[in-house]
């Protein structure tokens, strides 16, 4: 009736059909897994998957001779090309971070939310960006006196602009620690919580006093890598560009 042709590619296979009759079309599948695949041949895999969806002529040749033919028609919706799309971000993402960290792994087979978006988080990071941290609404410090004016105006609720470093600046990815480096954690307005009992604990002679600190209007801190480079726009968070995941204030 014909013959096929089976091609190994990165995590699957495609498979033609020829028919000898050339009044009836030949027939391509493509099947893969993503599972245990390293990120960057995840990568090769979905972008044959988009190259197959968007139709065209395709033609496979063995040792310079046409072994098949033929025509595809686009096969996606918008939403099939959007969720490809994703899925690719997660796979050059994924791929970003582990070569700035030099730690290497399969794409996992699944992923909680929350590691995707610490994910996505880690590779503006490694980019150069600077972000609104999902996962840093408050910082708690420890203060041994108020004698400080800065200090005392930040206590009596007067925002403040606060800046610490971390040097070691980890995400958890897959039930693996990463380490991005050291990182800058600032904001500009800054208020303390129950500043003004802390001020007045300290006033009495309290030895220290544990404060809690966060952003203004709900905000959350903003974060950059100090070891990354410059690429000279403002300290501005960058965008997730995540389907259904509202971008952080």
């Amino acid at each position: 009736m014909g013959r096929s042709i089976d091609v190994a590619v990165p995590g699957g296979q495609i498979r033609i059909l020829n028919p000898f009759d050339g009044a009836i079309p030949p027939k391509l599948a493509y099947n893969f897994s993503l599972e245990g695949l390293a990120p960057h041949d995840a990568m090769k895999a979905l972008r044959l998957r988009r190259r197959l969806l968007e139709g065209g002529d395709f033609q496979v040749t063995v040792d310079g001779s046409t072994a098949g033919a033929g025509r595809l028609s686009p096969a996606a919706s918008d939403d099939v090309m959007r969720r490809l799309e994703q899925l690719y971000l997660f796979a050059e993402d994924l791929d970003a971070v582990q070569r700035h960290c030099e730690q290497y792994f399969p794409v996992p087979f699944e992923l909680p939310a929350v590691d995707r978006i610490a994910l996505r988080m880690a590779r503006l990071l490694v980019d150069g960006r600077c972000v609104a941290s999902p996962f840093s609404r408050t910082l708690t410090l420890t203060v041994t006196g108020a004698e400080d004016p800065a200090m005392r105006q930040l206590l009596s609720g007067i925002p403040q602009s606060v800046r610490l470093t971390t040097p070691d600046c980890a995400v958890e990815i897959a039930g693996r620690s990463l380490d991005l480096g050291t990182a800058c954690i600032f904001h500009t307005r800054v208020v303390a919580q129950d500043g003004l009992s802390a001020l007045a604990a300290l006033d009495a002679g309290s030895v220290e006093k544990e404060i809690i600190l966060r952003p203004a209007d709900d905000e959350q801190f903003r974060m950059f890598l100090t070891d990354t480079p410059d690429d000279g726009l403002p300290l501005t968070p960058a965008p997730f560009g995540l389907d259904g995941y509202p971008e952080p204030r």
